[in-house]
């Protein structure tokens, strides 16, 4: 489009002996300026609204060193205007548009040998709004010009000129009255700009780099919402830095440590800073509650639906949740949130995706709105599933990246967890994080444990974490063994399934039995599971498609319903091996059953003995039940909780509304009810194994192998969270059958136990090396002591495991986080505007500068010998780089050449964004100079200084 801007002429006057007498337009003062200036022998008074450095720079040249320069400066209303005067002077410190280092040099010069005065007349009764310029007492000129850059040489103004002898010294009369009046600024600019041009030590400058990356002002907040404790305001800037960057986070945080918070934080800063507009809450029912109270106290706008929804099919249905969800989904735009509470839900996803029977339901859901621009936060504390496909699937939702070699949009992929944590969208807090940061702050008690601070008390997480495997002899192994040698379990078909190797990296086609996969999974769980398997087995269709019967004609209350597979054995064949196994399973009495045996003692020491609570996962509905019936008949005295009912004969999933009750009834105080708790064992499926407070419950049992190592992790998450109670300590145990250690047992039915279990522990290891913590300890016993003597100092301080639970910035994450948080009252007391320059061990001379745009601050790299900008570095190494001890000594470059290598980056990178020069604000520099360069540098310093 054409500019249809009108360009203001300039109009400048003479007097009859060719003197300038008035002017009008853009850049008049300027000439006014170097057409009187110079004539200036004793003093030039000049009153303004305002006055910069930048118009001192445009003036100074024209003025004799021998004058004086009186300044009066007005204009503003403000309370505190002498505060004010000086922090507009020394705001110019961080433009980036010209060099200012010659001309604060100039100004200290004039102010330490009384050839500068500056005064502040905005403190006076009456606004102050004079633009008068004195020369010594030959003339007056007048009119709307400030002492600046803009009133000088951009904005259009008007000017004229007195000679009028009376007139002068009226003026000057009046310009010395006002001014003996106004306040005095010299000394407090001397200062701060004496700051500036000596250049802060390296220390001060990395410091004020972390307070302001960790800048995050307070929001207002009401309804009970929490504040961010210290270990997770780190990671909300740092996901609002990869929001600004990239457009997505994918924060990974262990399970306690303050999702809800962080999400809630997020989503409110985006807000207040005018980037987002809604927020559409994918989260779990059961957390909802701590979701509404963090995001209503915050008055961030926003809808909620299950994580379940998203999967469902297209609904016509105009009150259903479905079309509800679409509806929203296709009004989102560039200013919408799509935040999702434990995002791996959606851990398979890809294999959906390259599937042939169907695409994925979540991402032709989900994508459109992340390519129409919209912001995506992924939180979860269990990322690794089953294979690192589970983290490419959750990759998959963050906006996507320019390829390298195409520039066309594609998912960022990695093919190890290594490069998953170096990933610039990834976020990762586990407990090991939080006990360095906390130690390294000094958050240690008079026992030595250490602690978290949050806003009214002091939490603490478990001393010890004690893991237990339980070994328990299976039931009834020869004839299991004869029955799956003889394939009475298999199907007649078997089903190909699209599975991910980790190995190869690799999808990759494989078989599957559900029949048999189920059958061992019911064996393994309890007499009961096992029951209804060989039931529905026995009433299953062989390949001839007749069916056998399961009970003799006996009548039962309902019927469990066949494998809708054929399978492989004929009905008879399966009637005779089975048949005998499923009597002997139905009357089966507990005290003959090992692993409740082993499970009655867990009880027995942690709810009789020990007063305490146990928390019991199940996979199978019926195992429940009957545990529920054992434990009620052998512990008369204990209150049994169960998430699972029993309805004619048919165990069921209590109702989501019954489920939070029960839950809330076992664990009170940490769902925040002053009631009497009611259950002291609570007998639950994985169904509620996701995002539950259940920290008044201190032992966790695995009754039933979990499926992944996700479901491992956030069944001890429950309970492994931090209380007030410095002495708590968790117990997790975990049943295993004997069968893992006889190494003699060659039988197929061996084979696929031991295979089982060694997957898990497999998955546990790698998500391990994500989290930073071990639930689950494939030996006898493990005990994990997290905090209190020099073991522990140990733990959380070893470089190689934070390494390896975060990748290679983690160690140095925790470090920079952590000197913030100790010198972090020192920090707050630095000045606006800071240059610096260190010596580091790299050959080429960069400068590292943090930049304020609007409100969002970041780090920019400048390699001043190639003269161009770096952006393969994250922050972490960019501070790894400018990191400093108290007492490090500045490396010898002039002031000037920092000053001048920072504007230069970031011109190149304002250019590069596409953003105007004025918008950036340069708030710290620091010039990094080769060690090997240090003793050249000083000799080239000494000379500029004795020339």
């Amino acid at each position: 489009m054409a500019d249809t801007s009108l360009e203001t002429p300039l109009l400048l006057g003479r007097d009859d002996i060719g003197r300038l007498a008035y002017g009008a337009g853009p850049g008049v003062g300027m000439r006014f300026v170097k057409e009187y200036f110079p004539q200036t022998q004793q003093v030039l008074r000049i009153a303004t609204a305002y006055f910069t450095l930048r118009g001192y720079k445009l003036g100074r040249e024209f003025v004799a060193p021998i004058a004086q320069l009186h300044i009066l400066v007005g204009r503003s209303e403000e309370k505190h205007a002498y505060e004010a005067v000086i922090d507009e002077i020394e705001a110019e410190l961080g433009q980036c548009d010209t060099d200012l280092m010659a001309a604060v040099t100039d100004l200290l010069q004039r102010i330490r040998t009384g050839r500068f005065f500056i005064r502040e007349a905005r403190s006076m009764q009456v606004p102050f709004h004079c633009k008068i310029y004195l020369i010594d007492e030959q003339l007056v000129w007048h009119g709307s010009c400030n002492y600046t850059y803009k009133g000088l040489c951009v904005s259009a103004e008007q000017v004229s000129v007195s000679y009028d002898k009376p007139q002068v010294q009226a003026w000057i009369s009046w310009y010395d009255q006002v001014a003996t009046q106004a306040h005095n600024l010299l000394r407090e600019l001397e200062k701060r700009l004496d700051q500036w041009q000596l250049l802060a030590t390296p220390f001060d400058a990395y410091l004020k780099m972390l307070l302001l990356l960790d800048h995050l002002p307070e929001l207002p907040k009401h309804n009970g919402a929490f504040a961010p404790a210290f270990y997770q305001r780190g990671v909300i800037a740092r996901a609002l830095r990869q929001e600004q960057d990239f457009g997505g986070s994918l924060i990974v945080a262990a399970t306690g440590l303050g999702k809800t918070i962080i999400g809630a934080e997020i989503a409110g800063r985006l807000q207040v800073q005018g980037r987002i507009r809604q927020t559409i809450l994918i989260a779990p029912t059961g957390v909802l509650p701590e979701w509404e109270q963090q995001l209503d106290g915050r008055d961030v706008r926003y809808k909620h639906f299950t994580p379940q929804v998203v999967f469902r099919k297209a609904s016509e249905q105009e009150r259903g949740q479905v079309h509800h969800l679409d509806k929203v989904l296709r009004q989102a735009d560039q200013h919408t949130l799509l935040l999702i509470d434990e995002a791996h839900f959606y851990r398979n996803q890809l294999l959906v995706d390259v599937s042939a029977k169907r695409d994925s339901r979540v991402y032709n859901r989900l994508l459109p709105l992340v390519a129409a621009g919209a912001r995506v936060v992924l939180l979860t504390a269990t990322v690794y599933g089953t294979s690192y496909q589970n983290l490419n699937s959750l990759l998959h939702l963050l906006p996507h990246s320019p390829d390298e070699s195409t520039g066309h949009p594609l998912p960022r992929s990695v093919r190890s967890h290594q490069q998953f944590l170096a990933l610039p969208v990834t976020t990762v807090l586990g407990l090991p994080h939080v006990l360095k940061l906390a130690r390294n702050r000094g958050d240690v008690d008079n026992q030595g444990r250490t602690f978290i601070q949050f806003e009214h008390e002091r939490r603490y997480l478990p001393r010890f974490m004690r893991l237990r495997t339980v070994s328990y002899q299976l039931l009834m192994l020869p004839e299991m063994e004869r029955a799956a040698e003889s394939r009475c379990f298999d199907q007649q078909f078997k089903v190909r399934h699209l599975y991910s190797d980790d190995a190869t990296l690799q999808h990759r086609v494989g078989l599957t039995d559900a029949v048999y996969n189920t059958t061992i999974g019911s064996w393994l769980s309890s007499p009961a599971a096992a029951s209804l398997s060989l039931i529905k087995n026995l009433g299953s269709r062989d390949a001839t498609g007749q069916r056998g019967t399961a009970t003799d004609n006996k009548k039962r209350r309902r019927e469990p319903k066949a494998f809708e597979t054929p399978l492989w054995l004929a009905s008879d064949t399966r009637q005779q091996h089975l048949a005998p196994l499923l009597t002997a399973l139905q009357q089966l009495s507990t005290p003959a059953d090992d692993k409740y045996q082993a499970v009655a003692r867990i009880v027995e020491r942690h709810c009789v003995v020990e007063r305490g609570k146990v928390l019991l996962f199940v996979n199978r509905l019926s195992t429940a039940i009957y545990l529920k019936k054992a434990f009620e008949q052998q512990f008369t005295m204990l209150r049994i909780g169960c998430t699972v009912e029993e309805a004619r004969g048919v165990a069921r999933l209590a109702s989501p509304e019954q489920r939070r009750t029960i839950l809330t009834d076992f664990s009170p105080k940490s769902h925040h009810q002053m009631g009497r708790d009611k259950y002291e064992v609570l007998l639950c499926t994985d169904a509620d194994g996701v995002g539950v407070n259940l920290q008044d419950c201190a032992t966790v049992v695995n009754y039933d192998p979990p499926s992944g190592a996700d479901v491992l992790f956030q069944r001890v998450g429950r309970i492994l969270r931090m209380t007030t109670d410095p002495t708590r300590e968790v117990h997790v145990y975990t049943l295993a059958p004997s069968l893992l250690t006889e190494n003699g047992n060659r039988s197929r039915v061996a084979h696929t136990v031991r295979e089982l279990f060694e997957r898990i522990t497999q998955r546990h290891e790698k998500s391990r090396s994500i989290t930073g913590a071990a639930v689950y300890a494939p030996g006898a016993q493990t005990d994990i002591q997290l905090d209190g003597d020099i073991d522990a100092a140990d733990f959380v301080q070893q470089d190689e495991l934070l390494t390896d639970i975060g990748g290679l910035g983690a160690k140095s994450a925790l470090t920079h986080t952590a000197t913030l948080e100790r010198y972090r009252s020192q920090a707050v007391t630095l000045p606006s505007f800071l240059l610096s320059a260190c010596t580091y061990s790299s050959a080429q001379p960069r400068v590292i500068v943090l930049i304020q745009h609007g409100t969002s601050y970041r780090l920019i790299c400048y390699n001043c010998k190639k003269q161009q900008l770096e952006t393969q570095h994250q922050d972490w190494e960019l501070l790894d780089w400018v990191r400093s001890e108290p007492t490090a000594c500045k490396a010898p470059v002039a002031a000037d050449q920092v000053e001048y290598e920072a504007n230069q980056a970031v011109k190149r990178w304002a250019i590069e964004q596409q953003i105007e020069i004025g918008e950036v604000i340069k708030r710290c520099a620091i010039y990094l100079l080769p060690a090997r360069q240090r003793h050249h540098q000083v000799r080239q310093l000494l000379r500029s200084l004795t020339q």
